[in-house]
């Protein structure tokens, strides 16, 4: 049974914690915090507020919705499909309303060629992901422009 509760992890904008969680999941490596800036809830000016996320206006966020759901490896191919679009934005070869264009693409065909694995076991399984969806973005791109 759910309570209905929010359980909230919020901090100063910073990789070290989700970096550090990540390389030692699942267990919680000791990290005694003095590198890191404390977020103090009374100083923050207007306080929090929370909206729900305008998808027209922020489509890559339906798509990571949408991997999300998928699973498997489909959260890795989007990242890496995302980090090669961005790549192609600063390399100034597409326009950055072109980015979640690429993105639609590149999960749309990882799902129609049943490329995403539902249930990755091994380390090589993530990083074959990552190379298809550096791959395909690049293949969406080309075939935009």
């Amino acid at each position: 049974m759910e309570d209905t509760s929010v359980i909230a992890q919020m901090g100063v904008p910073d990789m070290k914690l989700p970096i550090l969680y990540t390389l030692a999941y699942p267990q919680r490596l000791h990290h005694d915090g003095s590198s890191l800036q404390r977020l103090s809830l009374k100083d923050l000016t207007g306080g929090l507020t929370f909206k729900e996320v305008d998808t027209d206006k922020y489509p890559c966020v339906d798509l990571a919705y949408r991997a999300g759901r998928r699973g498997g490896t489909a959260p890795a191919i989007l990242s890496a499909a995302n980090e090669k679009a961005v790549e192609l934005f600063l390399d100034r070869k597409i326009k950055f309303v072109d980015i979640p264009k690429i993105l639609d693409a590149v999960l749309s065909r990882a799902e129609s060629e049943g490329v995403i694995l539902d249930n990755p076991t091994e380390i090589r399984h993530i990083v074959e992901a990552d190379a298809w969806g550096r791959e395909a973005a690049a293949a969406a791109a080309a075939a935009q422009h």
